[in-house]
C-alpha cells in the first residue's frame, strides 16, 4: 500500500495540486501539521482495546512498537551522523545514503508504524499512512528539486541508482557489511536527534497510559498509568534540564 502512496497515487491532478501547495511548507510547519492532525483524530476516533480480547497478545505487541520505534529513531540518528559529517563536502550519498535517499524520513516512518502497533487500530494505522504519504511526499519532492538544481548530474546518477524509500535486501546487507550503519559521532547524532527521542519515548508511555486507563479502569491500572506517566515526565524533564542550549552545543562539538 505505502509504495502506491509515495509512487502511483501522486500522479492524479487533484494530488498534484495539493503536493504543489504542500511543497510551500517548512519541513517543521509540515510535522506540526501532521501530528497535530493525527493527535486529534487518535483523541475523537480511536477507541483503545485489547488487540482480540487478548492482554497478552496487546502487552507483546505494544512491546514490539516500542522497540520498532527505537529503531526508527537509531535510524534517523545514523542518517544524521553521516548527513552532518559529509554534507559539507557534497551530494551525501555513502552511509545509509547508499541504501535509500531519504533514511530520515524513513525513520520517521518506522517510528510512526511502531507507534500505530501500540494503538493497535487499523483504520488509524491508514490514515497514518496516508498522511505521512502526503506530508512526507511534499517534502521530498521539494528537496529532491533543490539538490537536482544544485548537484544536476551527480544527483541524477544518484537518483537512478538508489531508490527513495523502499530498499533492497542486497542493499542492506552491502552497506552493513561497509559499515553505513555505525555512528560517525555518537554524541553529536544524539543532540540533534534528542527531540525525536524524547518525543517518542513520551509518546508510547502516554499511549500505553492511556490505553491501560480506559481499557482496565483507573483502579485496575493505576500502577501502571503511573509509571507510564511518571517516564513521561522524566523524559520531558530530562529534555528541558539536561539538554540545555549549552550542553546541546558541547555535545555538537565534540
Amino acid at each position: 500500500m505505502l509504495p502506491y502512496l509515495l509512487h502511483v497515487w501522486p500522479g492524479s491532478p487533484c494530488v498534484r495540486t495539493i503536493f504543489s501547495l504542500g511543497a510551500k511548507l517548512s519541513r517543521s510547519s509540515a510535522n506540526w501539521l501532521l501530528y497535530t492532525f493525527l493527535f486529534v483524530a487518535y483523541i475523537f476516533l480511536v477507541r483503545p482495546h485489547f488487540l482480540w480480547g487478548s492482554e497478552f497478545l496487546d502487552e507483546s505487541v505494544d512491546l514490539f512498537g516500542f522497540i520498532l520505534a527505537l529503531f526508527g529513531v537509531w535510524i534517523r540518528m545514523v542518517a544524521r551522523d553521516w548527513k552532518l559529517e559529509h554534507g559539507s563536502k557534497g551530494l551525501v550519498t555513502i552511509g545509509p545514503y547508499a541504501v535509500v535517499r531519504n533514511p530520515m524520513y524513513v525513520g520517521s516512518l518506522i517510528i510512526g508504524l511502531g507507534l500505530c502497533a501500540i494503538i493497535g487500530d487499523l483504520p488509524f494505522l491508514v490514515l497514518f499512512l496516508t498522511c505521512f504519504a502526503f506530508v512526507h511526499v511534499c517534502s521530498v519532492r521539494s528537496e529532491e528539486l533543490f539538490l537536482s538544481q544544485k548537484w544536476q548530474a551527480d544527483f541524477s546518477a544518484y537518483r537512478s541508482s538508489v531508490p527513495a524509500w523502499v530498499p533492497s535486501v542486497a542493499a542492506i546487507v552491502g552497506a552493513y557489511r561497509q559499515g553505513a550503519f555505525r555512528f560517525l559521532n555518537l554524541k553529536r547524532s544524539f543532540a540533534k536527534e534528542s527531540d525525536s527521542l524524547v518525543a517518542t519515548v513520551v509518546g508510547a508511555c502516554l499511549l500505553e497510559a492511556h490505553e491501560d486507563y480506559l481499557v482496565e479502569g483507573w483502579s485496575a491500572a493505576r500502577v501502571e498509568v503511573l509509571v507510564f506517566v511518571g517516564l513521561a515526565v522524566a523524559f520531558v524533564v530530562f529534555r528541558m534540564v539536561c539538554l540545555n542550549k549549552e550542553l546541546r552545543r558541547w555535545l555538537s562539538t565534540g
